[in-house]
């Protein structure tokens, strides 16, 4: 979780590279990707950090274009912040599927996007950005889940 610098500091004491409102871009089988990390805005605020849209951050970046363009982001109800900005793939979760799912109509609920949100799983295309949403493997503080199994989500990227 984004609140919770304890795990931060433990997983980079382990070798990863958390990405906070950056980008780094790797050759990967001779192909150039450049991943982005985004921090999440409620995590900003809770330190003395000022929140910034990602749209002005992502604009900042000035991501190359020459590689495709992956954004980690927390948030999906801000896809269309990750719009228009040189982003390919947003992967994203936050909305734990809506944490209980009616068959037929979908999530019922998700933080920061109300009743019966769009944006809780599955893969959704605007604007020439991708973004594949996980369900994720825990709970919200609702603590509950209904008709909302468990979720990790692979993804393939390949070189066209």
């Amino acid at each position: 979780s984004d609140l919770r610098p304890d795990l931060l500091r433990e997983l980079e004491a382990l070798g990863v590279v958390i990405l906070r409102d950056e980008a780094v871009t790797v050759e990967v089988a001779g192909t150039p990707l450049t991943l982005v990390g985004l921090e999440d805005p409620r995590a900003a605020a809770s330190t003395d950090r000022k929140a910034s849209s990602p749209r002005e951050l992502l604009r900042a970046m000035e991501l190359p274009e020459a590689a495709t363009t992956v954004l980690l982001a927390h948030r999906p109800e801000l896809l269309g912040d990750y719009t228009g900005v040189g982003v390919d793939l947003v992967l994203s979760g936050h909305a734990h599927g809506g944490q209980v799912r009616v068959p037929g109509i979908g999530g019922v609920y998700a933080p920061h996007q109300g009743v019966l949100p769009v944006l809780t799983e599955g893969v959704h295309l605007r604007d020439g950005t991708t973004m594949v949403i996980s369900r994720g493997l825990g709970n919200s503080i609702a603590g509950v889940r209904v008709n909302n199994p468990r979720e990790l989500v692979l993804v393939e990227l390949t070189a066209r």
